[in-house]
């Protein structure tokens, strides 16, 4: 019994140490349990801009990556899963993601993101992979008012297992 609490401990505080800072403002994961965490909030400050959004896909999504500028001018690029059939987006200097939407698909017995979207504020449409009929593998969320896409936190490995939104506030904190 001693050692299951000693599990249970270590569990959480390895589950802990990538939690996204409560100033951000994220939407549920979407997908399965495979691959290996992705979380780099700590990278992510309110009032950056995103430069690049890039999908990579054939029948699901094999990678995502965002590009971007905080304010302190250091720009970051970063990218999870695997690079195949990759297509960046370069956003107009005036333009931030307020949606997103993803659906999963079973694939070799574990959940995959199947298709992933993406819109602007300015009604651009960015998408990848492989849309499905079934509603209960769809799931969509808005950024909060005041808030852009910032980055992106999950599960990957050759493809995109889970993925949800962090939203940033569009201008920095004073």
């Amino acid at each position: 019994m001693k050692l299951f609490f000693s599990f249970l401990s270590a569990l959480a505080l390895v589950e802990g140490a990538d939690q996204i800072p409560r100033t951000f403002s994220t939407c549920p994961l979407v997908g399965g349990r495979g691959g290996k965490e992705f979380n780099n909030a700590n990278k992510l400050e309110h009032g950056q801009k995103l430069t690049t959004l890039t999908i990579c896909f054939g029948h699901r999504v094999d990678g995502l990556g965002v590009s971007f500028v905080p304010p302190s001018g250091m720009g970051q690029d970063l990218f999870y899963g695997s690079k195949n059939n990759c297509h960046s987006h370069q956003l107009a200097s005036d333009e931030y993601i307020t949606h997103w939407e993803a659906q999963t698909v079973k694939a070799d017995d574990k959940t995959k993101v199947s298709y992933i979207r993406f819109m602007s504020n300015k009604g651009t449409y960015y998408e990848g992979g492989r849309e499905t009929s079934n509603e209960s593998n769809k799931a969509d969320c808005n950024a909060p008012e005041g808030y852009q896409l910032g980055s992106l936190y999950g599960r990957a490995g050759q493809e995109i297992d889970a993925v949800g939104p962090i939203w940033v506030k569009l201008n920095p904190e004073p």
